[in-house]
């Protein structure tokens, strides 16, 4: 008998061995996580019109996170302008200045880990 089967011979030493019980309800997450993607794998091999069908709703997904992406881009942007056209003229240059140099360094973080 191996070390491994007396452990599950014995839970609580086995919680103990592994840490807790969190990472063995994790391992077990896992197993069933891993055996429902062979099954879908499964599924969509016997079947490629269902395949295509998944591939195109994935593909819809993904373009409307962008949009969606985009859209809340343009919505701070809109944000932004009204936030400066509030301030008092002598403010919204120095802040405009200010907000346009964070964007900037921001952008320049997004784009560097992108690629």
């Amino acid at each position: 008998m191996s070390e491994l089967d007396t452990l599950f011979e014995q839970p609580a030493e086995l919680v103990d061995a592994v840490g807790g019980e969190e990472l063995v309800v994790e391992a077990f997450r896992e197993m069933v996580k891993d055996e429902l993607k062979r099954h879908i794998r499964e599924t969509l091999d016997e079947n490629p019109e269902l395949r295509d069908e998944v591939k195109d709703a994935v593909g819809r997904y993904f373009e409307a996170k962008v949009a969606q992406t985009l859209a809340m881009v343009a919505l701070a942007k809109a944000g932004t302008k009204v936030s400066l056209a509030s301030l008092p003229d002598q403010l919204q240059g120095q802040v405009g200045e200010d907000i346009a140099q964070t964007l900037e360094k921001d952008l320049a973080r997004v784009l560097e880990e992108s690629l």
